[in-house]
């Protein structure tokens, strides 16, 4: 059991741990999304990893890095578990059948960028909290047929495997079949956004730097970069 299984690879990092290095947990009691929000991650009940991503020296984090992460999590998902296609959400949440399954959150630090994993595999409907139940699901829950032993190892692997494909070395723009791997399994293309910059209108698409293409009902378009992004009720 850890508080956070990214604060404990920060304080490796701090201490030389080299690129690569990966922290699991059965359970974290302090697990956190974006924002300090808390992330439920009981016993045995998903995946809880960070892995320290290399960085060169004295860059800045690539805009993109947390998509390429989530990127990595939707393919391992899919190679693991054919069947159920992974849906992303800019910039750092998966969702499958409509509900998230899985949130990344990377923090740069010395020695590197701690990527931060959040997937839930075994959860049942009652097992998340009240607030939860409506907006979340598990692979558990999602897939068609009961999960295979050891699944939670099988994705781990994967997951590492696919990190290894996308970011190293690190990246600077997304490579073109990364955008397309992204775009195809983008979740907010076509439906209208706001974001908390002042950016709205309908989403088209994910761009090589890794921001969010947004069209105005006037016609200009911006790419939102940073902060949080909502759909606009249409109803």
């Amino acid at each position: 059991m850890l508080g956070s299984t990214s604060d404990r690879l920060k304080e490796l990092a701090r201490s030389g741990a080299a690129p690569w290095t990966l922290v699991l947990a059965e359970e974290q009691t302090a697990g956190r999304g974006r924002r300090g929000t808390e992330w439920v991650s009981r016993n045995g009940s998903g995946i809880w990893m960070s892995v320290l991503l290399p960085l060169v020296e004295g860059s800045a984090v690539p805009g993109g890095l947390s998509l390429l992460v989530g990127l990595a999590v939707a393919e391992a998902v899919e190679e693991v578990l054919p069947g159920l296609p992974v849906g992303i959400k800019w910039p750092n949440d998966l969702f499958l059948r409509g509900r998230k399954v899985a949130g990344v959150l990377c923090e740069a630090e010395k020695g590197g960028v701690v990527a931060g994993v959040g997937l839930n595999v075994h959860q049942r409907t009652e097992e998340f909290p009240p607030d939860l139940v409506e907006i979340a699901t598990s692979l558990a829950l999602a897939s068609a047929s009961p999960l295979a032993p050891r699944v939670r190892a099988r994705l781990v692997g994967a997951i590492l495997g696919r990190l290894r494909a996308h970011a190293d070395p690190p990246p600077g723009f997304l490579r073109p079949d990364e955008v397309e791997g992204l775009n195809r399994r983008d979740v907010l293309r076509g439906r209208r956004v706001s974001s908390e910059m002042g950016e709205s209108g309908v989403a088209e698409g994910i761009a090589p730097d890794g921001s969010l293409i947004v069209r105005s009902p006037h016609g200009p378009v911006a790419q939102v970069a940073a902060g949080r992004v909502t759909l606009v009720d249409t109803a």
